[in-house]
């Protein structure tokens, strides 16, 4: 049985690598902090009452589960700004969520020195195949580029979903002292 040093493996010590495994640790991260800015809005968006177990279950969702309850819910905002704007916030951080599960889903190769996402599923390989000019095409793996792209992204995504907090609670707040005048009355 032979043993390896990390000094004989290529790559696995290298800075090229490190930065990329941070990177991928960045977005991972990002997209937790969008998930949890998800829950926030899903409650708020619901008028959920103020309760210390509320939070935890809306948690235990899945982000595409939360993401279709905020979508219908915009149904019903009268505000066509307001409405576009939570919707369109909700599909971005879909696009963050998928991001995610891209680089946490696929395994790490470094092909003619490019460090990039690799996959054996048959699903995933299936996706790489492009139709061009009746002849299939392999797409180029994506890799340290495609991966700082979506971290900036996903740092927009979570500015605008504070944006999107702000007015929930906003809206929120001004709805309570509706009720509470029209309680009174």
């Amino acid at each position: 049985m032979t043993e390896k040093t990390e000094a004989e493996i290529a790559d696995v010590g290298s800075k090229e690598m490190a930065n990329f495994c941070t990177a991928i640790g960045e977005l991972i991260l990002w997209a937790s902090m969008i998930d949890d800015q998800l829950n926030k809005a899903l409650i708020g968006a619901l008028a959920l009452p103020d309760h210390p177990m509320i939070g935890p279950v809306v948690a235990q969702l899945d982000a595409r589960q939360k993401a279709e309850l905020l979508k219908k819910r915009t149904k019903f905002i009268s505000n066509a700004s307001w409405r576009n704007g939570i919707k369109n916030w909700v599909e971005r951080a879909e696009k963050v969520n998928a991001n995610r599960n891209y680089v946490a889903h696929h395994a790490i190769r470094t092909k003619a020195g490019k460090i990039g996402f690799h996959s054996d599923q048959l699903g995933k390989v299936l996706d790489t195949l492009k139709l061009t000019d009746q002849k299939i095409e392999v797409s180029e793996a994506k890799g340290m580029k495609e991966v700082t792209e979506w971290i900036e992204h996903a740092k927009k995504v979570y500015v605008e979903g504070a944006n999107v907090l702000d007015n929930l609670d906003w809206f929120r707040a001004e709805a309570t002292k509706a009720t509470a005048k029209k309680a009174g009355s």
